[in-house]
């Protein structure tokens, strides 16, 4: 796998959901992660076998070892790509696609214009108002997909991590061991 640091960004408090990056709608509609505020980056590993799709995406908040994680939801992908959403940037995202006005969606008058011939989307996209989504191309596209935190020696979120081709020879997604303590 090739792995790429994609973006910066600043996590509200709150925690984080995982959802499609084009029809995610209000926040705790999904699970919500707990994840610490403040500065993250966009980790992307791109599969060179599988035509430089993403395999990997994660949220990184801190260098410090993994030692275990949570398996803590399914990210459902039917428009081929996930985001990582704080409140505040779904709350825009959802305004800015009501502002469009009747008749119009988020998807075909403005993102389609910034990643609509876009073979692999892995970065920030901007919103209409300014704010942008951290968001992804689902590897292998629509379907199910694993989200686990990867936590540290003191039980602390590091990042959290989507998983869209890890499968071993019995097709078991490939997580983080389980962490024994809540």
């Amino acid at each position: 796998l090739h792995i790429q640091e994609v973006a910066s960004l600043t996590l509200a408090e709150g925690g984080l959901i995982v959802a499609d990056a084009l029809i995610a709608d209000g926040f705790d509609q999904y699970t919500v992660i707990s994840a610490p505020a403040g500065p993250a980056r966009l980790v992307v590993a791109f599969n060179p076998a599988e035509d430089g799709r993403p395999s990997k995406a994660m949220l990184v908040f801190s260098a410090a070892p993994v030692v275990c994680g949570h398996d803590v939801a399914t990210v459902g992908i039917d428009t081929g790509l996930a985001g990582f959403f704080d409140r505040p940037t779904l709350v825009a995202m959802t305004r800015d696609a009501a502002a469009l006005g009747p008749g119009k969606d988020l998807y075909n008058d403005w993102f389609h214009g910034l990643i609509g011939q876009t073979p692999v989307v892995a970065g920030l996209v901007a919103l209409p108002s300014g704010g942008a989504v951290p968001m992804v191309s689902s590897g292998w596209g629509d379907g199910g997909y694993p989200v686990a935190t990867l936590n540290g020696a003191g039980g602390e979120v590091l990042a959290v991590y989507v998983d869209f081709m890890g499968r071993n020879a019995d097709g078991d997604w490939l997580l983080p061991a389980p962490c024994t303590s809540a």
